[in-house]
């Protein structure tokens, strides 16, 4: 199990793409406990890296707690600077609380920074979206 090797691994991994490695927390009994020791192992790595600087999560279908976990420890890992959670649906309206409270664990405000890149090309209007679901919380 992948997850097995990172619990060695922490100290010299440095980029870590486990995208699109797809979980199970809802329907296969086994899946689901697999899943949840992904979910503690990886807990584990987070918890004790500090070279890992570059996190590509996409597609996993982490449930919300899990993800939300995961999240939390990954905001306290020195060095990571870029993590991808794409096809999480987390632009959907039916989670913007959820992406609202991953913004919070990673300090992003309720502003134009979330787009840093796009705000220092010119170009905040292709996440016309996430800046409305953020001002229609405050």
């Amino acid at each position: 199990m992948i997850s097995e090797e990172l619990k060695n691994a922490p100290y010299y991994i440095k980029i870590l793409d486990l995208s699109y490695n797809t979980l199970n927390f809802v329907t296969k009994p086994i899946e689901i406990e697999y899943s949840k020791k992904f979910v503690k192992d990886m807990s584990l790595f987070f918890e004790l890296t500090d070279l890992l600087h570059h996190l590509d999560i996409s597609g996993m279908q982490f449930d919300k707690t899990s993800l939300l976990h995961l999240c939390e420890l990954m905001a306290t890992c020195p060095n990571l600077m870029c993590i991808h959670l794409d096809d999480s649906q987390l632009i959907d309206k039916r989670n913007e609380e959820l992406l609202l409270e991953i913004f919070s664990i990673f300090k992003l405000e309720n502003n134009d920074s979330v787009c840093r890149g796009k705000q220092t090309m010119k170009d905040v209007t292709n996440d016309k979206q996430i800046k409305e679901m953020l001002h229609n919380t405050h």
